[in-house]
């Protein structure tokens, strides 16, 4: 699996504009993708405090989980 050769790092993300875009690519195992969207909950709610419009885009390999993990992503996030 290619999620074995990248480093585990933490999220940084600088938005440098009004309208930061995110692409998360999730491992297909929603169980999983959660310990790597926490980090984007907190800076996407960072974000939105400051003023700023995000846009987040997910998919996984497969994308069938896809519109359920969006959904409950959007959910848990606000």
């Amino acid at each position: 699996m290619t999620q074995t050769k990248k480093p585990r790092l933490p999220v940084h993300a600088i938005a440098t504009g009004q309208f930061p875009m995110i692409r998360f690519i999730g491992l297909g195992d929603m169980t999983c993708d959660e310990e790597y969207l926490i980090p984007w909950q907190h800076k996407l709610r960072e974000w939105i405090s400051a003023g700023k419009q995000p846009y987040f885009f997910m998919h996984s390999p497969s994308n069938r989980e896809v519109p359920l993990q969006a959904k409950n992503f959007h959910d848990t996030r606000l």
